[in-house]
């Protein structure tokens, strides 16, 4: 995974600030070590049409890499 990366949540998380598995979002980072866990900052798509975006630190482990079409 690297920076500018499409990702989405993995289907049984519930530690994310995102309700919705079908939200995607953008890596602004590289994985970081916290701790033992390995997280990256995401930019998720909340509400484009507001332009609502959600920002946070999700763990390595939550997330999938999505591919140019946007599939898992």
């Amino acid at each position: 995974m690297k920076l500018g990366s499409l990702v989405c949540l993995r289907e049984g998380t519930t530690r994310s600030a995102v309700k919705s598995l079908d939200l995607k979002g953008l890596t602004l980072s590289e994985p970081e070590i916290f701790g033992f866990i390995q997280r990256v900052h995401v930019l998720w798509s909340a509400d484009v049409e507001n332009g609502t975006y959600l920002e946070e630190w999700v763990d390595l482990d939550d997330i999938e890499l999505l591919g140019e079409s946007g599939e898992k």
